[in-house]
């Protein structure tokens, strides 16, 4: 049959694009798994956000997560996402917690991680779900779940180094890590792909070491955004081309300086969503939409229903 166009991305998390989307020879266009038109943001303890990203529409109420915690990292396959359930304090948890994206209402239980963490990046394809380094007991774990399936998460291998407060995106074949705090600010992007079983390769360098950064992606480009550099809180978009390893060129900039926000998008619009910014350490509501065909500045275009930092976003239909 042929296929439909369908929005792509969601892993982004960033703790989790869309590029043009690609031509077949079935007619049609291509479907990207991994994300869609329908933006979902989470803070354990002030709830799940939607949004329609097509249209720019401020955020809804989705429902509530089953724990109040924070520092959430989301992933979907369109249909389903699966969210962590974070951490507060010196406490991370392992309990991972899954909603239908279609249809709003309160989460429910889907498994474990192998580890209690919270600050990781997050990352899928369509089918597999990935959860990357983190915190309480900091680690580089990779951590893998079938997203249509609910079970528990089985280990994939390590990041470089241990590390919390990274962010991750992808495409259909591999996923990157970027960024993140262990041992100092970090500026490696890792790179491991969904077909193999080994442990993460260095793909490039951001420019600046920072935490608590935001990523996105669609089925070409990864941007990874914002961050905090000790005191100091960073706008830089900076983008790579997924499928060839190197350091991050300049995209353009975030509306303001941003941390502790995350990224998704749909098949032509990345978006930002939540964070504190630098101006006045306000938490904001605030969801910053690029083009991930053209680079430029990030534009504010809508607000979640409740503001909301240390979130994990994602997308879905």
């Amino acid at each position: 049959m042929n296929y439909i166009k369908m929005s792509p991305i969601a892993g982004m998390s960033g703790f989790g694009g869309g590029a043009t989307a690609l031509p077949f020879s079935g007619g049609g266009v291509k479907p990207i798994l991994w994300g869609g038109d329908r933006g979902i943001c989470v803070k354990g303890n002030v709830g799940i956000n939607y949004w329609s990203i097509s249209t720019g529409s401020n955020g809804a109420d989705f429902g509530d997560m089953i724990h109040t915690n924070n520092y959430n990292t989301a992933v979907s396959n369109i249909a389903r996402a699966v969210i962590t359930r974070g951490g507060v304090g010196d406490n991370g948890y392992n309990d991972l917690v899954y909603l239908t994206i279609s249809t709003p209402g309160n989460a429910t239980d889907f498994g474990d991680q192998t580890v209690g963490a919270y600050g990781r990046g997050g990352a899928s394809n369509g089918t597999t779900g990935v959860f990357m380094g983190g915190t309480s007991s900091l680690t580089n774990t990779v951590d893998k779940i079938t997203i249509a399936s609910t079970g528990n998460a089985t280990d994939w291998d390590n990041l470089w180094t241990s590390l919390y407060g990274c962010a991750g995106c992808g495409d259909e074949n591999r996923v990157l890590n970027a960024g993140g705090y262990g041992g100092g600010y970090q500026q490696r992007i890792d790179y491991k792909d969904y077909s193999a079983n080994q442990d993460a390769s260095d793909f490039g360098d951001i420019s600046t070491g920072v935490y608590w950064l935001g990523a996105c992606a669609d089925a070409v480009t990864a941007l990874f955004a914002g961050g905090v550099h000790g005191s100091g809180t960073i706008n830089n978009i900076e983008t790579v081309t997924i499928q060839t390893t190197g350091n991050a060129t300049d995209f353009g900039d975030l509306a303001w300086n941003n941390r502790e926000f995350a990224g998704t998008g749909d098949s032509t619009t990345g978006c930002f969503a939540g964070g504190r910014n630098s101006a006045d350490n306000a938490t904001g509501d605030s969801i910053m939409y690029v083009t991930f065909a053209t680079p430029g500045n990030a534009v504010d275009t809508c607000d979640l229903h409740a503001a909301m930092n240390y979130v994990g976003c994602t997308s879905g239909d």
